[in-house]
């Protein structure tokens, strides 16, 4: 009876540090993720981004 308890208690007590450790991971990588979006736009926009008009040539 002792080794139930015991083992349901180590259960438990597994199963809710790796939910931490996966929400932390999860968060982690969110946080990278929305870094890199950010890194994309700066660079973006200090970019000289100029309007594709292309004058048609006479042959």
């Amino acid at each position: 009876m002792f080794k139930i308890l015991f083992l349901a208690f180590f259960g438990y007590l597994a199963f809710n540090v790796i939910s931490f450790i996966m929400k932390i991971k999860s968060f982690t990588k969110q946080s990278k993720v929305k870094e890199e979006k950010q890194n994309f736009r700066q660079k973006v926009s200090k970019m000289d981004i100029q309007d594709a008009e292309y004058k048609e040539s006479e042959e």
